[in-house]
């Protein structure tokens, strides 16, 4: 989902306002896997190269679509966190 101020507003509106925004050069492809039982999510963590988009990390096993957000979300901090040292 892009995160539009439209799209943030009726989020705030429905009670989903800890959105953590995806930090800049990076992209979380999160999606269902092809079984239904148990269900199932995966993410993809991409990093924005000078060509292309690079696929740094994937990872499922993920309950919820959240579940894997979130991870994605910390991966991306302790990358970055490796980076600056």
């Amino acid at each position: 989902m892009v995160h539009t101020r439209k799209n943030l507003n009726s989020m705030k509106k429905k009670g989903l306002n800890t959105i953590i925004t995806i930090p800049h050069g990076w992209w979380l492809h999160i999606s269902p896997l092809a079984r239904t039982n148990p269900e199932e999510w995966i993410v993809g963590v991409l990093r924005k190269g000078k060509a292309s988009w690079i696929t740094e990390k994937c990872e499922d096993g993920f309950e919820t679509s959240q579940d894997a957000y979130n991870w994605g979300i910390q991966w991306i901090k302790k990358y970055n966190e490796k980076k600056k040292n």
